[in-house]
């Protein structure tokens, strides 16, 4: 909890509101196959703050390390899932995000430090 107190749109919403598990859904993942553990959060939204919108809310993925945990990535998105393909020992990211007339489907690699997008595509709905 307190690595997510320092991302901007929760310690903006901390001002006013004490920080609650119920705003997140957490998974324990594994990006690249070393004994840390690796973890994807999904900002839930809450009434007060932390607004998520129809079809889109804030995933975070931290790094396990011997010495702690790392961000590697943001993005808000309708989802995020892990490929079986990986790029610099890490498994790539695919975000999905839609409006009422297309998909927009990203694609992420690891660049060593972090998460970068590499392409997109857009569907017709």
């Amino acid at each position: 909890m307190k690595l997510l107190s320092k991302e901007p749109n929760i310690a903006e919403c901390l001002k006013d509101n004490k920080l609650d598990q119920a705003w997140f859904e957490v998974a324990k993942v594994d990006l690249n196959g070393d004994k840390f553990p690796d973890y994807v959060v999904k900002e839930m939204g809450d009434e007060r703050c932390l607004l998520a919108g129809a079809n889109i809310v804030t995933f975070l993925v931290f790094k396990g390390s011997a010495v702690g945990f790392a961000k590697v990535f943001g993005e808000a998105s309708f989802s995020v899932n892990l490929d079986k393909k990986k790029t610099n020992g890490f498994r790539n990211i695919e975000t999905d995000s839609f409006t009422a007339v297309k998909e927009i489907t990203g694609w992420w690699a690891f660049d060593g430090k972090k998460y970068k997008f590499l392409r997109s595509r857009v569907r017709k709905l």
